[in-house]
């Protein structure tokens, strides 16, 4: 299947991304971006007639080699911005979920594979989130108080 990412004019690109929520113990699971060094949830895009948990738990699959249970979808997030002069405008769906192997949770730090690419996901405090780059920062009052309503986030 394709993702759904697409130009829809030479300058602005739409993405459709899913992204997992998983918190343990004021923890949350986040992934390094190779590319901008940068941090953000974990997940990736969602593909043509896919929907965002069965997205999630492929790409958790894929990127990990982990399955995930107690999914619950949390928040939607249209979010704006610019990379290499292509303007963005992004779904991103935020999905909290478990770990089917609770070992995962003991991990300071888990390696994981998309294609040839190593990828490095971490624990982190929750608290600390605002003291590193993580995008879209504007999202880390809802991670910090999931509060079990579903939120509408626009980030321009």
């Amino acid at each position: 299947m394709k993702d759904l990412t697409m130009f829809v004019d030479e300058k602005v690109k739409l993405n459709v991304r899913t992204t997992g929520v998983f918190v343990n113990n004021g923890k949350i699971l986040v992934h390094k971006c190779n590319e901008s060094g940068h941090y953000a949830l974990p997940g990736g895009r969602v593909q043509a007639r896919e929907d965002s948990i069965t997205a999630l738990k492929r790409e958790v699959s894929e990127e990990l080699g982990l399955e995930i249970e107690n999914t619950n979808f949390i928040g939607a997030v249209e979010n704006f911005f610019t990379v290499s002069e292509a303007n963005y405008h992004e779904y991103m769906w935020m999905i909290t979920g478990e770990f089917k192997d609770k070992s995962t949770y003991e991990k300071k730090r888990i390696i994981g594979h998309e294609k040839e690419e190593e990828l490095i996901f971490e624990w982190i405090d929750i608290d600390k989130l605002k003291d590193i780059d993580f995008k879209p920062i504007e999202v880390i009052p809802y991670l910090k108080n999931i509060d079990g309503n579903v939120h509408h986030i626009v980030i321009k």
